[in-house]
């Protein structure tokens, strides 16, 4: 099918290639003058591509949040991303919260999305939207809300205590400089069985050996459009097996992933910028899974999840794709197609998915 674009004459015509001229006896006030200082112009051939401070490649262990006092342990790359306020990727900040046994423990943030994974021990906590209960392996999300206060039971007694591992999108909110003042969506809470089971029965298909990830998407109905668990945050909840290599993918946005449980050694995450002809990572860099601990895999990097063991292994990823989804822009790509692509000698638009047509015709 060909696609036909017209255009349609919306201004009339000056005769000129210029841009109109303005008018030179305008009033000039003292705005105007500390409006203009402030203004810059960049050559397009040359600053059309910035250079932006990185996102590494990073690990965190988890015996922050195994010992201490109640808290929260931010693991923040500000630095790193040349940011004025803490943050794990461009628009999320991953974080462990640490709760003694018996103890209350309040957490803050200005954002429009919270994620709490349960890393350990029980409870419950007070929201603006409700008081939820929660156990080790419990998912639960909730929108805007400052303030949360945590209860650990007195029967959180490993490691002294209860744990999350928690992700805002508090510096998006920061960049853009807003204050969240509706919720996009409604609170939602995922038990461990729930999740787990949902998983092992997607395991029993003898197909699931070569698929790309064994795992499920979190979702809430307000974003049934985009698939995620929120408009921002995207979380995927990925089995391992044992003696196994998941495909490589590769995708825009940031993951902040946290290693659910691993054998001691063996298993691990493969990075690389590039792969061959093959498909196969160029000059990898490995992030190893630590029960308890988490690892950033940075935009753009092609990873595959590997499990040398004969042990299962769990991890969960957590992305800010609900906003690339939302702008079009999230560009998964998979090894085999881009093989494809290769052999036919194409390249895919970063935007563009299966054989769908872009451009609309308009009289």
């Amino acid at each position: 099918m060909t696609n036909i674009v017209r255009t349609v004459q919306t201004s009339r015509s000056t005769g000129s290639s210029h841009p109109p001229a303005g008018n030179e006896m305008q009033e000039h006030s003292p705005s105007n003058t500390k409006w203009q200082n402030n203004a810059i112009m960049y050559e397009y051939a040359k600053e059309s591509k910035p250079c932006m401070s990185p996102i590494p490649i990073q690990a965190w262990d988890g015996k922050a949040h195994e010992e201490g006092e109640s808290r929260v342990i931010h693991l923040d790359l500000s630095k790193d991303l040349n940011t004025e306020y803490p943050a794990t990727g461009m628009n999320q900040l991953a974080s462990f919260v640490r709760i003694k046994t018996g103890e209350a423990f309040t957490t803050r943030a200005t954002a429009t999305s919270q994620v709490f994974y349960c890393i350990r021990g029980d409870g419950f906590s007070e929201t603006s939207h409700g008081k939820v209960r929660w156990a080790q392996g419990d998912l639960f999300v909730v929108p805007g809300c400052e303030d949360i206060t945590h209860h650990a039971s007195k029967e959180s007694t490993e490691h002294g205590g209860a744990a999350f591992y928690w992700i805002t999108d508090e510096p998006l909110c920061k960049y853009l400089g807003v204050t969240p003042t509706v919720n996009r969506f409604e609170p939602a809470h995922f038990t461990r069985d729930a999740l787990v089971g949902a998983v092992k029965k997607l395991a029993a298909d003898p197909e699931s050996k070569d698929k790309n990830r064994i795992g499920v998407l979190l979702g809430t109905k307000q974003a049934r459009g985009t698939k995620t668990l929120t408009h921002v945050m995207w979380v995927l909840f990925n089995l391992l097996p044992g003696k196994t290599t998941q495909k490589a993918h590769r995708h825009t946005p940031t993951a902040l992933d946290f290693a659910v449980s691993a054998p001691a050694k063996g298993v691990y995450t493969a990075m690389a910028r590039k792969i061959d002809k093959d498909g196969n990572l160029i000059d990898p860099v490995n992030a190893p899974w630590k029960t308890g601990g988490a690892f950033t895999t940075p935009p753009g990097w092609w990873h595959s999840h590997v499990n040398e063991t004969d042990e299962d292994a769990w991890v969960l990823p957590v992305q800010d794709a609900g906003l690339f989804t939302y702008q079009r822009t999230l560009d998964i790509r998979f090894v085999p197609a881009v093989l494809k692509d290769i052999k036919n000698m194409t390249i895919q638009g970063a935007s563009f998915e299966g054989e769908k047509t872009y451009v609309n015709s308009k009289e």
